[in-house]
Order: structure tokens, then C-alpha cells, then sequence
């Protein structure tokens, strides 16, 4: 039984390595979400078109908004959002106590830089050598010490260094 192949992690997505079908999918769902938010936005932006239009601040091409119908369809959400605001105020009210007990996490002591890499089990030379590149994939143990760390070149610098 053979071992299937390590795959890099994590995954980098690289402009080329997308496929054609991918790019075309996201661009055609993309541009359907637009159109349909559009759909849903034309009757408001025309009604704010016409109040603004000359003349300003009335509605010349049509009647305005049939704001009886909306409150109809809107009262029961806008009552139970005023429900769930006073609920939270209420609630918080009720347990200002206890929420004031809670303090803030403490900022832990700052770490010099020798106790990091002693930590990290890595040498300053080293760490001044993957400081200067772009991309570095450090990998981490259980006990969140080090094991490798390697410098990832971009394209650009792999064709720009000599």
C-alpha cells in the first residue's frame, strides 16, 4: 500500500494555478448577485432619482412610496427588533454587576527577543536571515516549538536575484 503524496500546507493559491472554470464561475456569479441585488434596488433608487431631480425634494414622475403598504410588511420586524433591543437592555441592566466583575485580560510582561528565540529554539542568525525574505512557512510542533522554517521565494525575486 503506498503512501499518498504530502501536499504542502497550507494551500497557496497562485493567479496560474486557478482553473479556467473557477475564474469564469466567480466572475459569472458575481456579476448574477450584482444583477439581482440591482432588481431588488431599482424601485428605491428611482424613487431617490425623482425626489432629488428637478424639481428638488418632490416627486414629479411618480407617486412616491406607499409608505402604509411598507409599514404593513415592515411592523412585525420593527417590533421585534425593538423587543430584542429592550430585552438586551434589560438584561444588561439586571446584571450590571456582574458585568463589571469581568475585567480585561492583563497584557502579559514583554519578551525580549533572547528569551523568544530561546523559546523558539531558533538562532538570531537565522531569524535575521528570514526576516529579509517575503515569505516564510514556519511550522510548529505540539508543544509549539519550531521544527522548520524556510524561505518561500515570490516569482518576482526568484527572477530578480541573481
Amino acid at each position: 500500500m503506498t503512501k499518498p503524496p504530502v501536499l504542502e500546507w497550507p494551500p497557496l493559491i497562485k493567479k496560474g494555478g486557478v482553473p479556467r472554470f473557477v475564474r469564469v464561475r466567480d466572475i459569472v456569479l458575481t456579476t448574477m448577485a450584482w444583477l439581482l441585488l440591482g432588481c431588488f434596488m431599482g424601485e428605491p433608487f428611482y424613487y431617490l432619482y425623482d425626489y432629488i431631480a428637478y424639481p428638488h425634494f418632490a416627486y414629479s414622475r411618480t407617486t412616491g412610496p406607499d409608505w402604509a403598504a411598507l409599514w404593513l410588511h415592515l411592523e412585525s420586524f420593527i417590533y421585534l427588533a425593538l423587543f430584542l433591543v429592550l430585552w438586551l437592555v434589560v438584561w444588561g441592566f439586571a446584571r450590571r454587576r456582574i458585568l463589571r466583575r469581568v475585567k480585561d485580560s492583563e497584557e502579559p510582561l514583554p519578551l525580549s527577543l533572547e528569551d523568544l528565540l530561546a523559546r523558539r529554539r531558533i538562532s538570531p542568525a537565522q531569524l535575521s536571515q528570514l526576516r529579509e525574505e517575503k515569505i516564510v512557512v514556519v511550522n510548529f510542533d505540539d508543544e509549539h516549538r519550531i521544527t522548520s522554517a524556510v524561505a518561500k521565494p515570490t516569482a518576482f525575486h526568484a527572477l530578480v536575484r541573481p
